[in-house]
């Protein structure tokens, strides 16, 4: 691959619709990617500040870095700087090396299942030294290479080389290219399956099913009952950093379990659910009592694609006449007689103008 950076002057004339995107439809985007990133006129920080607030506010960015970044002519001049998942680069290294996955990418939903495959994976070249500021997926040498972080509401990554496209083109025989950055991709825009400590809740009659998987070591489940009594639940692992746990629960209504997050679970819900299938609907809880915003409801067609925390109300033209039935205005003599009055009236009008 080669780079075709050409001088701003040789640039297009069509004009780069920098407001459009940076200003207006924003908010439009699931995940911005900067590749190479290097400062140009044309962009000026008033609009990166613009990307640096919506990833805070819940935006996705990915950073693939170029030689800017040793040269202090990069995104760490800018006040995308913040969000960044690393600090302080350094030098822009092109010795060739093989990526592998750091103690944590091994435990990471991100990179967990390519941890048998990695002994295969080619090599690229062209590193930059940089200080990790999140978590360290890959590693060159044992000098970061893959970084994710939390920004605010928003995530961000870093890839420290701009030659991963080496593994799509099967150099050194290639690596999972796609796969992978893939699954980048989605764990910046929150894919629920992709998350780091993911708790999932069965239920069969009374018993309660507990599935965690995620980077802690000795995970405990905390449950409250509708009575508001507390009850802690221990997990026994199964397989690396995959535990599983059960409760007899012993009243109906609705309780919280506790895992690093609150999820919401009620012995109702199998009769919520089997109604909801039976008249084509579902069930769902929409936030905590006093707490998070309601989804805002959107009038939708059955193909319409809407974004975003919202509950859609789809236009199905279902219909049914259970009942017609026609009724005239008038009776038919008395239509007649209105009928009569009416030509009466209007010859008694036209005699009037004519005499006058």
């Amino acid at each position: 691959d080669s780079e075709d950076v050409g001088e701003e002057n040789e640039s297009s004339l069509i004009p780069f619709p920098t407001e459009e995107l940076f200003l207006e439809k924003l908010s439009g985007f699931d995940l911005i990617v900067f590749d190479r990133f290097k400062r140009i006129d044309i962009l000026p920080d008033i609009y990166l500040e613009q990307v640096a607030k919506w990833v805070e506010d819940g935006g996705s960015f990915l950073m693939l870095t170029g030689p800017a970044e040793a040269q202090n002519n990069g995104i760490m001049t800018t006040p995308l700087a913040r969000i960044m998942p690393f600090n302080n680069p350094t030098v822009f290294d092109e010795t060739m090396f093989t990526p592998r996955l750091t103690p944590l990418g091994v435990l990471h939903p991100i990179s967990r299942p390519f941890q048998a495959s990695q002994n295969q994976w080619g090599q690229w070249n062209r590193l930059l030294h940089a200080e990790p500021l999140g978590d360290v997926l890959l590693s060159a040498g044992g000098v970061p290479l893959l970084i994710v972080r939390e920004a605010n509401q928003g995530r961000a990554a870093a890839i420290l080389s701009d030659r991963s496209w080496l593994w799509q083109r099967g150099f050194d025989g290639g690596g999972p290219f796609r796969a992978f950055f893939q699954r980048v991709a989605h764990w910046l825009m929150k894919e629920p399956e992709l998350s780091a400590n993911s708790l999932s809740i069965t239920q069969n009659q009374r018993h309660l099913g507990f599935e965690y998987k995620g980077l802690q070591t000795e995970p405990e489940i905390e449950i409250s009952t509708p009575s508001g009594s507390q009850t802690k639940i221990s997990m026994q692992e199964i397989a690396p950093n995959e535990f599983r746990g059960e409760y007899i629960v012993p009243d109906d209504g609705l309780y919280m379990v506790k895992n690093g997050q609150d999820l919401r679970f009620t012995t109702h819900q199998t009769i919520a659910r089997a109604t909801g299938s039976a008249t084509g609907g579902k069930h769902a809880y929409i936030g905590r009592d006093g707490n998070g915003a309601l989804p805002q409801f959107k009038k939708i067609a059955a193909r319409d694609l809407v974004l975003g925390n919202w509950f859609g109300l789809r236009k199905n033209n279902y219909r049914a006449v259970l009942r017609a039935q026609s009724e005239p205005l008038l009776p038919p003599i008395g239509l007649a007689i209105a009928i009569a009055l009416l030509g009466v009236f209007m010859w008694w009008r036209e005699g009037r103008t004519r005499g006058h």
